[in-house]
């Protein structure tokens, strides 16, 4: 997508790309769900450690797509759909024309500035994605 010469800035939104993102769900560890699951068939209450109701509906299934993630029932997300029952995730990028916005650089203090406003926004950066790192394991 490009922008035309009398354009000067352009927006693209994207929904459902939460399963490009790999995000497969947040890891208990326990091997069990520890949330209170209810029967999607019969509006009871789950109490088998696999998901199966007394009904004999398998509770775990994701509600967009049906499918069953065996490998991890309490996953965050479904990992053929991508949906989640728990969130939304919708992006949406502005895209503008830089060279209007930004200062030439004509001198070696100019040059030396901008330097330094980047190493500072990429520590901030990694600040920022060393705490969601340390954030996804609680997820």
């Amino acid at each position: 997508m490009g922008l035309l010469p009398e354009e000067l800035q352009s927006k693209l939104s994207m929904s459902k790309v939460s399963k490009a993102c790999g995000h497969s769900g947040a890891d208990s560890g326990s091997g069990g769900f520890n949330e209170m699951v209810i029967c999607p068939r019969c509006s009871r209450q789950v109490t088998n450690g696999m998901g199966i109701c007394a009904c004999g509906e398998n509770a775990l299934y994701c509600p967009y797509c049906r499918n069953i993630n065996y490998e991890k029932p309490d996953s965050f997300m479904c990992k053929d759909c991508g949906k989640t029952r728990y969130a939304q995730f919708d992006f949406q990028f502005t895209v503008k024309d830089g060279a209007a916005y930004a200062d030439t650089i004509e001198t070696e203090d100019a040059k030396k500035g901008a330097e330094e406003q980047i190493e500072t926004n990429l520590k901030k950066a990694q600040d920022c994605y060393t705490r969601l790192m340390t954030m996804r394991n609680h997820i």
